[in-house]
């Protein structure tokens, strides 16, 4: 249960910090920062060995997400040079 709540967390925090309005270094440091709290919230629930995987799990979200955004950027200034 708490790696799906991880899942949805990464995925919402991803979802929110892909604008333009937040540069590369606010990303990277809101989405350490989200990773913080999530293994400070499993390793109060848990313990820390169980809340390491959750930040695994997070930081692999974040570059799914990323990932399928740059095809759709990609795929949209393609559409616009043409």
């Amino acid at each position: 249960m708490y790696y799906a709540l991880a899942f949805g967390f990464a995925w919402g925090i991803a979802y929110y910090l892909d604008t333009p309005n937040f540069s590369l270094p606010q990303k990277l440091g809101l989405s350490f920062l989200a990773m913080a709290v999530m293994v400070a919230i499993g390793t109060l629930i848990f313990n820390l060995e169980l809340a390491i995987p959750s930040v695994l799990k997070f930081s692999t979200v974040f570059v799914a997400y990323y990932l399928i955004a740059s095809f759709r950027l990609t795929k949209r200034f393609v559409t616009n040079a043409s």
